[in-house]
């Protein structure tokens, strides 16, 4: 790609300037490699500051809008636009080096021989084998997105804790590939054990009786999930007038007095700076070995008819997304409730659902 820099020329007392291209990788998808970044480096105490010469905008730390708070919103477009353009502006003669190259001599960048540990940095490795490994896709121009999501799975965001390797706040523990916190118990290539425990088919059905455990699997697959993400999965479709209604609450109409269907759950899940729905999120819900399933359909909507499905404690609930290239897990402290999509939740734009 092809990114406008004004370069400012100096001679004697007079000042010009001109703009030249700078061949760069391109701005698509940039999303991935900024989360990852904003995880892992962005927080108050590192990057996500004023004083830095890689200024970091997000959730952990410096903000463009004045009306949220770190530790709060979520990042914005306008934020990872920001990154985009920090990284670019970094050493713009060496990534562009590196980027026609093909990625090799990556380590010319002070961005990677930091983040990797390489040289002397206050962080530590804070990037890790996987952030360097998204960091590095991006530069060659063929995004890793799957290495990109698992790098910003981190338990604990860096500088909320102390201790550990790589980074402010450690790596998770278990090694790569275990969503937040390591690969699952047990070998590669194992089943869930237990009976039941098969995933839902239209509408999304439930299991019980067949808690995963003991057998391994897939890093993101086999410790929540009774089953290997399927992207095959063939939810019912919502009607096509109901892209009016991405806003509002799907139990006015589908809870229990409501003139539609009735629903366990339902919602929608968004693709973030694409303005549209996520197609093919699977959706799960767990109470102890009772699991609840669906998929998002091609609109981003997801349900679960109300008929059949079972009686959970929501205060023990624990949620989780999951699509091609990872998962994403909802907090343990967050209230979980069937009527995810009311206004006050994730109806409300700075609280949208975003898929892996």
């Amino acid at each position: 790609m092809r990114w406008l820099l004004a370069l400012a020329a100096v001679a004697a007392c007079s000042v010009t300037s001109r703009d030249r291209a700078l061949d760069a990788p391109p701005p698509d998808d940039f999303r991935y490699v900024s989360d990852m970044l904003v995880k892992r480096c962005g927080s108050l105490d590192c990057h996500g500051q004023d004083g830095r010469s890689l200024r970091l905008h997000g959730k952990f730390g410096l903000r463009l809008d004045p009306a949220h708070v770190p530790g709060y919103n979520k990042d914005t477009l306008a934020e990872v636009d920001a990154n985009y353009a920090a990284v670019l502006t970094l050493e713009p003669e060496v990534l562009e080096s590196v980027h026609r190259d093909g990625g090799r001599g990556a380590d010319r960048l002070t961005v990677l021989r930091k983040g990797a540990g390489i040289e002397s940095h206050t962080g530590g490795a804070a990037l890790g084998d996987l952030g360097v490994a998204c960091l590095t896709s991006w530069i060659e121009a063929q995004l890793d997105k799957k290495t990109c999501v698992e790098a910003a799975q981190l338990e604990v965001p860096p500088g909320f804790a102390s201790g550990g390797s790589g980074g402010t706040g450690g790596t998770p523990s278990g090694g790569t590939g275990g969503g937040t916190g390591g690969t699952p118990s047990g070998g590669n290539g194992g089943t869930p054990s237990g009976g039941g425990g098969t995933t839902g088919g239209t509408g999304g059905t439930t299991a019980s009786g067949g808690a995963p455990g003991g057998g391994g699997g897939c890093g993101l697959c086999i410790d929540f999930w009774t089953d290997y993400y399927d992207p095959n999965c063939k939810p019912k479709a919502a009607p096509a007038d109901h892209l009016a209604l991405v806003s509002s609450q799907c139990h006015s109409c589908h809870g229990p007095s409501g003139s539609a269907t009735q629903f366990f759950i339902a919602g929608m899940l968004w693709d973030f700076g694409a303005q549209k729905g996520a197609p093919k999120i699977e959706v799960g819900v767990r109470e102890g070995s009772t699991f609840v399933y669906t998929c998002s359909d091609s609109a981003g909507f997801f349900s679960v008819p109300a008929a059949g499905a079972p009686k959970l404690d929501w205060t023990k609930v624990e949620t989780r997304l999951r699509g091609e290239y990872g998962e994403k897990i909802m907090p343990a402290e967050k209230e979980h409730k069937p009527t995810c999509s009311e206004a006050k939740c994730h109806s409300d734009p700075e609280h949208q659902l975003w898929a892996p």
